[in-house]
């Protein structure tokens, strides 16, 4: 997770690789969350940017909950008809300011240890992440 600025300010625990991008979400949020709260960084009143992979209603509910404003686009997943009901929440200004988080994304990835997984242990990785946000940080 970023702020908008593109800086990393939480980041989720170790899953497998094999499963698609909404598996495990809303733990992973909640824990996300948790770990801002203590620190005392607090998200309430702000706005999530995610991407198509992350629309699902438990996900929407999650961030609503935790009193912010999901701006996620709808991802259509061979929908034949229009949805139907309340329509949801989609800025698409805001939505353009994602290139941010997406450039913090790329920086991880150019850490080759990082795209490709070395480590067997998910402690020493996890501690890679940390130390690839730490020169991140440095170099905004």
């Amino acid at each position: 997770m970023t702020d908008g600025r593109g800086i990393p300010i939480a980041i989720g625990s170790v899953l497998k690789g094999n499963h698609n991008d909404l598996h495990q979400i809303v733990p992973q949020f909640s824990k996300m969350i948790k770990e801002l709260n203590k620190r005392n960084i607090y998200v309430q009143n702000s706005i999530l940017n995610a991407d198509k992979g992350s629309d699902s209603k438990k996900f929407r509910r999650a961030v609503i909950r935790r009193k912010m404003q999901p701006n996620i686009k709808e991802n259509l997943r061979n929908r034949k008809t229009k949805k139907r009901g309340k329509k949801r929440f989609h800025n698409a200004q805001i939505y353009k300011t994602r290139f941010v988080n997406e450039r913090c994304f790329a920086w991880i990835d150019s850490f080759r240890t990082l795209l490709i997984r070395f480590d067997s242990l998910d402690k020493s990785w996890l501690n890679w992440h940390y130390l690839a946000c730490a020169l991140i940080l440095l170099k905004v």
